[in-house]
């Protein structure tokens, strides 16, 4: 298994450098996350001097996300430049040999790509999402590369079982799930019971999860039923039974570390390395962890 982290790098990829390369490979790390923020603006010179550096160091990309319009909007105008955009990100996978591109289905708020609205778990808007994924599989099948669908609960995608259902009714092999047990945290027994819901996602998705994310939550001190992101090892999520059981299907994949400031990937990398160790699982071409 191969251990990233989403951080440790600037905001802008084309100024990744060997530095920022180092302190990934000071920590352990096997992977990075690239993440084109405007991809219309990447150059075949910046894919290969990111490339080049890479490779320098025994660094792979992780995974490849990007900025691209939601694949949900009311908008098809806007809906179909989305998927123009996402058809750019997969040749930069192509390019640079990632294991999977992200996706994120997107909202209809207007607030962001994550944020709640009511019409989001509508069949109407389902049905949009999963026209949308045939389109952008197709490019992935063209380009080779391999895809990681993401859900939330607030999202259109928002359970294990819908997500499943769509998944299937898009029909493309290059379609896979990236497991983040912590958007699933939807009532106050899963906040207290997160085995349940880690449980839950594999068994019902296990045979599409291609990659993992790994963050952490907490319960804030408010008058309604809040969830808080943390610092991964703070948290309530059950750690040990998600990576137990990412590492049975997924032993040649890749996990990222994410939402983390670089001042605080250090002690999240040696949590991780202690469950590991636990666990007995070793990092793919890690000396020392």
């Amino acid at each position: 298994m191969y251990i990233g982290v989403q951080a440790l790098r600037p905001l802008d990829i084309r100024k990744f450098s060997a530095k920022h390369a180092r302190k990934h490979k000071d920590l352990g790390f096997q992977a990075i996350e690239a993440r084109f923020l405007n991809p219309e603006n990447i150059t075949f010179d910046d894919l290969k001097k990111l490339k080049e550096i890479l490779d320098s160091h025994d660094l792979k990309t992780g995974q490849i996300n990007g900025a691209y319009n939601d694949l949900v909007l009311d908008s098809e105008e806007l809906r179909k430049i989305g998927i123009k955009t996402f058809g750019l990100l997969c040749q930069f996978g192509r390019f640079l040999e990632t294991d999977t591109v992200y996706v994120r289905p997107g909202s209809l708020s207007p607030d962001g790509s994550w944020f709640a609205h009511e019409k989001n778990r509508n069949v109407e808007i389902e049905n949009r999402l999963i026209q949308s994924l045939k389109e952008v599989c197709r490019q992935a099948e063209s380009f080779g590369v391999n895809l990681a669908l993401e859900g939330h609960m607030l999202s259109p995608l928002y359970s294990p079982k819908q997500i499943k259902r769509v998944i299937e009714s898009v029909g493309s092999s290059v379609l896979g799930f990236n497991m983040d047990p912590v958007n699933f945290i939807g009532t106050l027994e899963e906040a207290f019971d997160p085995t349940s819901v880690v449980n839950e996602l594999f068994d019902e998705l296990g045979p599409y999860i291609v990659g993992a994310h790994f963050k952490d939550y907490k319960i804030d001190n408010k008058l309604v039923f809040h969830v808080e992101e943390t610092v991964l090892g703070s948290g309530l999520m059950d750690q040990v039974t998600y990576l137990k059981r990412f590492n049975e299907i997924c032993s040649d994949k890749f996990l990222l570390i994410e939402h983390l400031d670089d001042i605080e990937v250090p002690d999240a990398k040696k949590y991780l390395d202690k469950i590991a160790l636990e666990l007995n699982i070793k990092w793919e071409n890690s000396e020392g962890a």
